[in-house]
């Protein structure tokens, strides 16, 4: 008997977990949004309102460079209420419209099965409404490191915000996690910047800090007075570093991630060993490796010289494949490149791809002999698709074999007992035999519908994989 019953809720508990309706609650958003505001101008001078606008921007540029805001438990706290909030409120929204569209229909005598289907929708609705209330904050998931967003980047002109009221009503509007904003006033050439950080989630100013200086000197007392907010929009350590370049035309990586072209303060990297490099076309490459404590700040200057470029001839065969200098497209074969360092690549449909370095070439010929691709890829794509949908197939058409089985395990079952109140023991040991052979059947259908069901796992990996690979492949060409 015990084992009937343990079959048998094997059997019914991903059926009663399919039809539970409990809806998983996110966090939908995957960035933190930012906006930093024009100052307020509180000066009658000629040029404050120009001072205004470009410590704006000067503030905009020194905070854009970071990239990630890693959420602390309390904002983490506070997104989950919010979103169980937003939920609760929308489930009583829902059930208030079924209320009222019920309402409409309840001296309606032709309405009766949409009055039936009605109060059926409201049970649902206040089912939906209890889980809501009851809904552990626990389980809400919220993603903890999330991209900033600067929204100045989609703007035309930043708005002016001029008391606590705007900020929360520009915030909820907006949907804005932090708004930098403040005043500036101009005393003969004294500058005043007052700068504050507001959290639409907290609804207050987290930092706040005051800058002055003279005209030469304000921007870089303002870089360093920024460094109160650092710690507040990045929720973790940070340090950072100040890039000099003798040459603008080169670009500035950091551990392989492009961050600027040419010279650029304030770059917030986390504490840790770091590599640096300045290089460009036709430049020189230098590369520096560092090592930074939390909230230190480095200078690293770069020297970058000139190489000089020479004409190489390219050819290929067949002819007509396209040529990208550093990711560049710049002619078909047979076509003369001027250049002295970086990658060259060819691509030709039907052919794999063929690279090569310039500063590893000798000579000023270069000739292509590109290999013809062992398949084609439009047709491996559509076979690993065409292989998953039939795994996959075989495992639908596998379930309804395990049910049978198992009812034929229980009919078995009912028929050993009742044998076993006749007490006819050649009637017990034949339901008994068949009983077992049926119980091993269902065995056997259940492996054989998880085994087709992994099976088809395996092929859906397949499939994902070359269709990555074939997007990737088209993104290069």
């Amino acid at each position: 008997m015990f084992r009937k019953l343990f079959l048998f809720t094997f059997i019914l508990i991903p059926l009663f977990t399919f039809g539970v309706e409990d809806k998983m609650l996110r966090d939908s958003s995957t960035g933190w949004n930012v906006l930093v505001t024009d100052l307020i101008c509180n000066s009658i001078q000629d040029d404050a309102p120009y001072i205004s606008q470009t410590l704006s921007s000067a503030i905009y540029r020194s905070l854009s460079v970071i990239k990630k805001h890693r959420m602390s438990d309390e904002e983490i706290a506070a997104r989950r209420e919010s979103i169980k909030a937003d939920y609760v409120d929308e489930c009583q929204k829902a059930l208030s419209k079924s209320y009222q569209e019920y309402d409409a229909l309840l001296f309606q005598e032709k309405d009766l099965s949409k009055k039936i289907n009605l109060k059926s929708t409201i049970a649902k609705d206040k089912r939906m409404l209890r889980k809501a209330n009851r809904k552990k904050l626990e389980k809400i998931y919220v993603l903890r490191e999330r991209d900033i967003v600067f929204l100045n980047e989609s703007e035309d002109k930043n708005t002016v915000i001029r008391g606590p009221i705007e900020l929360a009503t520009r915030a909820k509007k907006d949907n804005i996690d932090y708004i930098v904003w403040g005043s500036m006033k101009l005393v003969e050439d004294v500058v005043v910047v007052d700068i504050s950080l507001y959290s639409a989630m907290f609804k207050k100013d987290l930092a706040s800090a005051r800058v002055t200086g003279d005209l030469e000197t304000i921007y870089q007392e303002l870089d360093k007075g920024l460094d109160a907010f650092y710690s507040d929009m990045l929720g973790k350590p940070w340090a950072k570093i100040n890039v000099a370049v003798n040459d603008e035309d080169v670009d500035v990586y950091v551990d392989g991630n492009f961050v600027s072209a040419g010279s650029l303060s304030n770059i917030i990297l986390e504490p840790g060993e770091h590599i640096v490099m300045a290089t460009g076309n036709n430049r020189t490459e230098d590369v520096k490796q560092i090592m930074l404590e939390e909230k230190q700040s480095a200078d690293i200057d770069f020297r970058v010289e000139p190489v000089e470029s020479k004409l190489f001839a390219l050819s290929s065969f067949p002819s007509g494949a396209d040529v990208y200098y550093n990711s560049v497209w710049q002619g078909q074969t047979p076509m003369l490149l001027n250049g002295a360092k970086g990658e060259v690549v060819i691509s030709l449909d039907g052919y794999q791809n063929s690279r090569v370095f310039l500063e590893e070439i000798n000579g000023n010929t270069l000739d292509f002999f590109p290999q013809r691709e062992v398949f084609n890829k439009d047709d491996y794509l559509l076979d690993k698709r065409n292989d998953f949908y039939k795994n996959l197939t075989w495992f639908v058409l596998s379930i309804p074999v395990a049910f049978f089985t198992y009812a034929n395990y229980l009919a078995y079952d009912d028929l050993h007992e009742r044998a076993i109140g006749t007490h006819d023991s050649h009637e017990i040991h034949r339901t008994k035999r068949i009983r077992d052979y049926s119980q091993y059947g269902y065995y056997g259908a259940l492996f054989l519908s998880v085994t087709l069901f992994t099976n088809a796992m395996f092929y859906l990996r397949d499939y994902i994989n070359a269709g990555q690979s074939y997007n990737n492949d088209r993104r290069k060409k």
